[in-house]
């Protein structure tokens, strides 16, 4: 399971906000459903309270969708937010020498 991840929101607070860049990051694309469906990744994911599911000690799938992409060499995935028209990212290795973010 991965340790740490560092999670970005196009719509949050602005106090919250900072700027990153990227380079050559290769990004899962769950925003689209196309791209979804291509990575045989179902709606499932995006749609779980992972804060509840790991809180009861279980392991959301979402997270095994994320052990899954990363190991297969995604620098992260990006995301449909839970609001309207946002979108968020998810990093791992955000904070190593291997990382696409400065």
């Amino acid at each position: 399971m991965l340790k740490q991840r560092l999670e970005l929101c196009s719509r949050t607070e602005w106090p919250n906000l900072r700027p990153y860049g990227l380079q050559v990051a290769r990004l899962a694309d769950l925003v689209d459903p196309a791209s979804r469906m291509a990575l045989d990744i179902g709606d499932e994911p995006l749609t779980y309270e992972w804060r509840l599911i790991a809180g009861v000690g279980d392991e959301p799938v979402s997270w095994a969708v994320a052990d899954q992409l990363h190991a297969s060499g995604s620098h992260g995935l990006a995301y449909p937010s839970r609001l309207t028209g946002g979108q968020c990212v998810v990093l791992w290795d955000w904070n190593t020498d291997r990382s696409p973010a400065s």
